[in-house]
C-alpha cells in the first residue's frame, strides 16, 4: 500500500458541476483551502454543467454543423459556444438546457462530441471563461505540469 509521506508528487481532483448554484464553488474552495493537504488539490468546476465545456469547444466542421449552430442561436438568442454558462441545467425540455443544446450540435455521436475538446486550449479557456474551463486549464498549468517537469513545446 502506498504511504502519504511524500504526496508531494500527488494530486487530488475535486469536480462539481454547479447547477447556478455559486454556493458549490465556494464549498469546493473552503475545502481545498481548509487545511494544509499533504497533496495537491485541482478544483475542476462546471457552469451550469459539464456538457457546457463540450458546448465551448463546438467549432462546425460542414455546413450542416454551421446551419445547426445558426439556427439554436437564433431559437436562443445567443451563441452558446461564445456563452456557454448562459445554458440551464435544470430545466429539461427548455431550448436552453445544456444536454439539449450539446445533442442539437453533435447529436448522439460520442466521438463529435469528444472532439469538442480537442481545439486550441487558448479558444477553449477563452469560450468556456465563465463556464469554468479557464480556470481548470489554469490550475492543471500551476499544479500539474511542475509534476512532470519540463515539457517540450516541439
Amino acid at each position: 500500500m502506498e504511504r502519504w509521506d511524500d504526496a508531494a508528487d500527488h494530486a487530488l481532483l475535486i469536480a462539481r458541476d454547479l447547477d447556478g448554484d455559486p454556493r458549490r464553488l465556494k464549498g469546493m474552495r473552503q475545502a481545498s483551502a481548509e487545511r494544509p493537504w499533504p497533496f495537491r488539490i485541482i478544483l475542476a468546476w462546471s457552469e451550469p454543467e459539464s456538457e457546457s465545456w463540450y458546448v465551448a469547444g463546438f467549432t462546425p466542421t460542414n455546413a450542416s454543423e454551421d446551419e445547426r449552430l445558426r439556427a439554436l442561436t437564433a431559437e436562443i438568442g445567443f451563441d452558446p459556444t461564445t456563452a456557454p454558462h448562459r445554458l440551464l441545467s435544470t430545466a429539461k425540455g427548455s431550448p436552453k438546457d445544456t444536454k439539449r443544446v450539446l445533442e442539437r450540435l453533435c447529436g448522439a455521436d460520442l466521438d463529435r462530441q469528444r472532439e469538442c475538446l480537442e481545439v486550441p486550449l487558448d479558444r477553449l479557456a477563452e469560450r468556456g471563461r465563465e463556464a469554468g474551463i479557464a480556470d481548470f486549464l489554469g490550475e492543471v498549468r500551476s499544479q500539474i505540469l511542475p509534476l512532470f517537469g519540463a515539457i517540450s513545446r516541439a
